[in-house]
């Protein structure tokens, strides 16, 4: 599939949201000012005003801003959301690139979240240490998969269009 300009793709509360397993995709990044495509989970429940962002969650699985040679990945709740994330910068070893084939992944269970590019660990934060250092911990409930490509926006101003080979959803247990 193909995100072309300012496109997104999400699969719906309802539709396929979930709570913990696997989330991946093999994507292929758009590099250059002002392009912003990313992929990532949101909380169900985000429209429930009683709720709302970022009290219902958000996990950016990859974020991207133009640059060939890094993403990264985040967690948004109460307390660490917007420029206060929980998040990491990855860079590429040996002279990869964003726009190659790369996966990018969450793996989700009850006690923590770890991030990885092409199967290598570039993040991991426990449920315990967020809710000791950060605040609540709001991912215990369903999520859905969201994929983007912006142009511009609020997030560092660092034919458009985005790969996406496959996204795959396994839910352990």
């Amino acid at each position: 599939m193909r995100l072309r300009r300012v496109a997104r793709l999400r699969s719906r509360p309802r539709e396929l949201d979930f709570t913990y397993g696997r989330v991946s995709a093999r994507m292929k990044l758009p590099v250059g000012d002002g392009y912003w495509p990313a992929f990532w989970l949101l909380g169900s429940d985000v429209d429930d005003p009683s709720v709302s962002w970022p009290s219902s969650g958000e996990t950016d699985i990859m974020e991207n801003i133009g640059y060939a040679d890094w993403t990264s990945s985040a967690l948004h709740g109460p307390g660490y959301s917007a420029d206060g994330n929980i998040g990491a910068r990855q860079i590429y070893p040996g002279g990869g690139r964003a726009d190659q084939w790369h996966t990018y992944a969450v793996e989700w269970t009850p006690t923590g979240m770890r991030f990885l590019v092409d199967d290598r660990v570039v993040q991991e934060t426990s449920r315990n240490k967020l809710e000791s250092t950060r605040g609540q911990w709001v991912f215990g409930h369903n999520q859905y998969v969201i994929l983007n490509l912006a142009l511009g926006g609020a997030y560092p101003a660092g034919g458009v269009q985005a790969d996406v080979d496959w996204v795959r959803v396994e839910q352990k247990g």
